[in-house]
């Protein structure tokens, strides 16, 4: 049954009944004359529920863009292979775009050489690949990493959760954000991140942005978009002039984008993710604004395998 919420000041529907702004009636409350007159001078707007059903899976695409640091790489596979074993609730899909026929993949992933050739092996595809790799030229950064956004609109999944190569989320968090993707929340991310550095062994705490005008923005990483909010994005979420920015790139969209959204600190809820760096990074590893290092025991605890 379709449902909507009153806009102007009041409706008069079956019978006679008036209903007053902001009141939620039924398409029984209304002809089908006066419902479709309502709706296209705007008196009422319906109201969509994007949840997902609790007796089918959510259907997740990880997705994360890889140039070498084979090393890391495969870290951030096993963190996937963690989420796939404990998050019952889920459908996990990974995709990965890469800038060269790397042999630092894992076994396991259907390859593809480029986009089109990712459609044409979905079409003749029985069953829907759980591991994909497609090539494609490290610039436009934005144009590779939105490679895999248009792959997870291809598998028909529910929610893409955005990563990079050497991030790895807990299941305890995927599992947190399920919670949400069930009730059709939009925008899902964090505030803070954990980090871990091979190079000198040493863990850190990021408590967040605090710059007023970057107050309360996410994490770069784990930020999960539904299917709704990417379908009003044509499934790209970075754009191409924005490639040296993808942050802000996305957070621009956003700002202009009606959307539900849920952001929070992982600290507070005893959630964690971790940023794995190495002697390879651009930057080096060294405390920098609101952050601190911490004891790697507190890392080790859910994260054994990076260390």
């Amino acid at each position: 049954m379709r449902k909507f919420k009153v806009i102007s000041d009041r409706i008069v529907g079956k019978n006679g009944k008036m209903f007053v702004k902001n009141q939620e009636v039924s398409e029984n409350d209304m002809n089908e004359t006066s419902m479709n007159r309502f709706l296209a001078t705007k008196r009422i707007q319906e109201i969509k529920d994007f949840s997902i059903p609790s007796d089918r899976k959510i259907r997740l695409a990880v997705v994360t863009s890889v140039w070498g640091r084979g090393e890391i790489f495969r870290l951030f596979c096993l963190g996937v292979e963690q989420l796939v074993k404990k998050c019952p609730d889920f459908e996990i899909s990974l995709i990965v775009s890469g800038s060269f026929q790397q042999d630092n993949h894992e076994e396991g992933f259907v390859i593809a050489d480029s986009l089109k050739h990712m459609d044409d092996i979905l079409k003749h595809s029985d069953e829907k690949p759980t591991s994909v790799y497609i090539e494609i030229p490290n610039q436009p950064l934005a144009a590779k990493v939105n490679a895999t956004t248009f792959a997870a609109r291809k598998l028909g999944v529910d929610y893409v959760l955005c990563m990079g190569s050497d991030d790895i989320v807990s299941p305890e968090l995927l599992n947190y954000y399920g919670t949400l993707m069930r009730k059709g929340v939009d925008f899902i991310g964090v505030t803070d991140f954990y980090f871990y550095d091979t190079t000198s062994k040493r863990s850190l705490y990021w408590g967040g942005y605090r710059e007023q005008y970057r107050k309360n923005h996410t994490a770069g990483a784990a930020r999960a978009l539904s299917a709704r909010l990417l379908d009003c994005w044509d499934w790209m979420p970075w754009e191409n002039k924005d490639s040296h920015v993808l942050d802000k790139s996305m957070q621009d969209k956003l700002r202009i984008t009606p959307h539900t959204i849920e952001v929070f600190s992982m600290k507070e809820k005893g959630l964690f993710a971790v940023d794995i760096k190495s002697s390879t990074n651009m930057t080096p590893f060294a405390k920098w604004d609101n952050s601190e290092f911490i004891d790697n025991e507190l890392l080790k605890t859910h994260f054994k395998y990076i260390f």
